[in-house]
């Protein structure tokens, strides 16, 4: 899935939380007004039902509140495994890959100001598209124009050799935690600054990991678009 899905499906999710509720009270509302109006509907439990739901509908919010706690409480966990074996990068990094790490260090924070959620599905992105772009070099064929992640990541599950266990496992940890907070639908921004800061570990090690020179700017692929197959 590309970037412009992903932003595509998050509009629609948070669309549907965001009005949501105030439907569900309307056509609640609509039908036990037309129940007791007009001799339609009778009142019984099922319209009793509809009336405790339509007093419920306004602390919807309040319960998703609580869920959006628990799964903040599990992200921090999570986050703290990263952070703790999430292998850093080397101290000396080439001069190009340094100045990508660097723009797109900035351009995320300057997303994380409107909106953190677009931030790490940036940062996302950037994962997947240098792990592929390493997995081509490494002997990876595909006829389609889009090869899918899972597919990358099998590739080099049963390539050992293709990428060394520890960057394998430390890509599948960020690529979890990151690919989780997008989907939730919110995320707090202590633990999304928490994301990015463990994801440019990886991220500048799949850029050393490459054969191909490293565009800095930010706006632009990190590899040139060549063929694939």
């Amino acid at each position: 899935m590309g970037i412009k899905e992903d932003w595509e499906r998050m509009d629609e999710e948070m669309f549907l939380v965001k009005y949501g509720p105030y439907a569900a009270f309307f056509v609640v509302f609509v039908i036990l007004t037309i129940g007791f109006i007009l001799p339609i509907i009778d009142i019984t439990w099922p319209v009793v039902f509809l009336a405790l739901l339509l007093v419920a509908v306004p602390y919807l919010p309040l319960l998703k509140y609580l869920v959006f706690e628990g799964k903040e409480e599990v992200m921090g966990t999570l986050l703290d495994e990263a952070e703790e074996t999430v292998e850093l990068p080397p101290e000396q990094s080439e001069e190009d890959v340094s100045e990508r790490v660097s723009n797109i260090e900035t351009a995320l924070y300057g997303q994380m100001a409107e909106d953190p959620q677009i931030a790490l599905l940036r940062l996302r992105v950037e994962i997947e598209d240098a792990l592929t772009e390493v997995a081509y070099e490494r002997g990876l064929k595909t006829k389609e124009e889009f090869v899918q992640f899972h597919e990358v990541m099998r590739f080099l599950k049963d390539n050992e050799d293709a990428l060394e266990p520890e960057l394998y496992e430390d890509v599948m940890q960020v690529h979890t935690v990151t690919n989780r907070a997008v989907q939730t639908g919110r995320v707090s921004s202590n633990n999304a600054n928490r994301i990015i800061r463990v994801g440019l570990r990886v991220l500048e090690r799949l850029y050393l990991e490459s054969e191909m020179p490293v565009n800095p700017e930010p706006e632009e692929p990190a590899f040139p678009t060549r063929q694939r197959y």
